[in-house]
C-alpha cells in the first residue's frame, strides 16, 4: 500500500476461544487486498514460549547471557531477546520497523485500541461490560442465544458465518486505514 502504518486492531478472548483462528483468516483476507499486517501475540500461558527446533542455537546464546539473538535463513528472521520488561508499546514500536499497514494485536485485552471480542460461552458475556472501544463481538454457538445489546454501536457476528473473515477484514480497514 506503500502509505504509512496508521492502524492498530486488536483480537481478544480468552483462552482456546479461537483467537489464533480467527485471527489467521483476516490476516488472509488483507494479504488479498495488499494490506500487510504484522502481528503482536500475548503469551497469557505463563512460562516462557516454547522453541522450534531450528532456535536451539539461539535458544543456546540466551541461556549463556546473551540479550538477543537473530537468526535469518532464505528470508525469515527468528528473533530471541532476554528483556527484563517488554511492554506493548515498546513491542509496537519495534514491530513498526517492518512498516505494516496494520499492527494486529492477539490479546491484552485491557488495552484502549479498538478491538473484536470472541465469545465462545455464556461466562464470557461479562467482557462485553469489562472492555472498552469494542467494535465487534464474535459468538459461538454457545453464546449465540444470549441477549446482544446494541450498545456502543458493536456488531454481532457469527463465528460459523463464512463471509466473518471478509467482514473483519472489512471493517478493520475501515476503522484503521481510512478504506
Amino acid at each position: 500500500m506503500g502509505k504509512p502504518m496508521t492502524g492498530i486492531f486488536q483480537i481478544c478472548g480468552y483462552q482456546n476461544s479461537g483467537k489464533t483462528t480467527l485471527l489467521s483468516s483476516i490476516i488472509t483476507a488483507l494479504k488479498e487486498r495488499n494490506v500487510k499486517a504484522a502481528v503482536l501475540k500475548h503469551h497469557g500461558h505463563g512460562g516462557s514460549l516454547t522453541v522450534r527446533e531450528n532456535q536451539k542455537d539461539s535458544e543456546q546464546y540466551i541461556q549463556a547471557g546473551a540479550v538477543a539473538s537473530l537468526a535469518e535463513g532464505q528470508g525469515h528472521i527468528q528473533l530471541l531477546a532476554n528483556i527484563a520488561e517488554f511492554d506493548l508499546d515498546q513491542q509496537i514500536r519495534f514491530i513498526s520497523f517492518f512498516k505494516p499497514d496494520i499492527i494486529l494485536i492477539e490479546g491484552y485485552k485491557y488495552e484502549n485500541f479498538p478491538k473484536i471480542v470472541l465469545l465462545k460461552n455464556r461466562e464470557d458475556l461479562t467482557l462485553l461490560n469489562d472492555l472498552t472501544n469494542i467494535k465487534a463481538a464474535v459468538y459461538w454457538e454457545e453464546a449465540e442465544g444470549e441477549e446482544k445489546s446494541e450498545k456502543n454501536n458493536i456488531k454481532h457476528l457469527s463465528l460459523f458465518d463464512p463471509s466473518l473473515p471478509i467482514q473483519l477484514c472489512e471493517m478493520i480497514m475501515k476503522e484503521n486505514l481510512d478504506l
